[in-house]
């Protein structure tokens, strides 16, 4: 049996306190949660990521009142976009630049609001969706997109609600129902049932969006994406594989790859996912 993994201090005060104060005060703890739950922890760009990231046009633009870092490679009229995952950064995705440039595309990144060199404190999937609108909307359509994670669930978003069509799109361990990642959030605070429910009502009214209604397997079916390979670590201990299975049932543009040993984030830079992608992106090409 593996060991228990101890709680961090942090994560407990927060358990007793929304155990105890913060039932006295609903809306307060709501909005509270909100903002932790919106937060994400600024992680150090590795050394690889920045190798990459060092060879890029590098330029800052205004978005939806926030200071974006983009990053771009090579001049085409054909446009790849690469979007990271939660906690992520543009260089995150920096393992499939080279070989997308070969194929003649200009690659284009960015770091998502609260996230890298851009400004911001919380994110959201509206706000990083409106940021990546913007982005398209200064630098061309979509041709073909990669997506990580919380990106996919960007990528499928934008699809429906901004038009944001690339021809095809990889898609690599994505979450098919938001909803799970708030009622995982919820379950490691501890919440009761009141609380959780109070949680998901402060959402919809801040938000102007029903977290129950996120379904990406919906999305994905009414998004006009013609090809899309998702692919998956089987074993992939923060999102399971199953989200994958959901979100391309029924939906006759999806080709599920499962692959082993790659994890969830060590993905990125695996060999097979790498040539798996650019593969899909070529074999497409060829057949047009």
């Amino acid at each position: 049996m593996a060991p228990k993994t101890e709680l961090p201090f942090i994560i407990k005060v927060l358990r007793l306190y929304f155990s105890t104060l913060g039932k006295l005060t609903p809306n307060l703890t709501s909005k509270l949660l909100i903002n932790l739950f919106s937060t994400p922890q600024t992680k150090k760009v590795r050394q690889r990521e920045l190798v990459v990231l060092k060879g890029a046009l590098q330029k800052r633009i205004e978005i939806e009142g926030y200071d974006i870092q983009v990053y771009e490679w090579g001049q085409s009229d054909k446009i790849a976009y690469l979007l990271h995952g939660w906690e992520g950064n543009g260089g995150s995705m920096g393992a499939f630049v080279s070989s997308l440039s070969q194929m003649g595309y200009k690659v284009i990144t960015f770091d998502g609001p609260a996230h890298g060199k851009s400004s911001g404190k919380t994110a959201n999937l509206l706000l990083f969706s409106k940021i990546f609108k913007g982005i398209v909307n200064a630098y061309g359509h979509a041709d073909i997109l990669v997506a990580h994670s919380f990106g996919t669930s960007v990528a499928l978003y934008s699809a429906v609600e901004f038009n944001i069509t690339p021809k095809a799109a990889v898609l690599l361990s994505g979450t098919n129902k938001i909803e799970d990642i708030f009622y995982e959030f919820a379950n490691l605070m501890k919440l009761d049932k009141a609380q959780e429910e109070r949680l998901f009502k402060t959402i919809k009214t801040k938000f102007q969006l029903d977290a129950r209604h996120l379904v990406m397997n919906e999305y994905a079916k009414k998004s006009r994406i013609k090809d899309a390979l998702l692919i998956h670590d089987k074993n992939d201990r923060i999102i399971n594989f199953s989200n994958t299975e959901a979100i391309a049932k029924n939906w006759p543009a999806a080709k599920v790859l499962q692959v082993e040993n790659t994890g969830h984030y060590k993905m990125l830079w695996a060999p097979e996912v790498i040539k798996a992608t650019i593969d899909f992106f070529k074999r497409l090409e060829d057949s047009n």
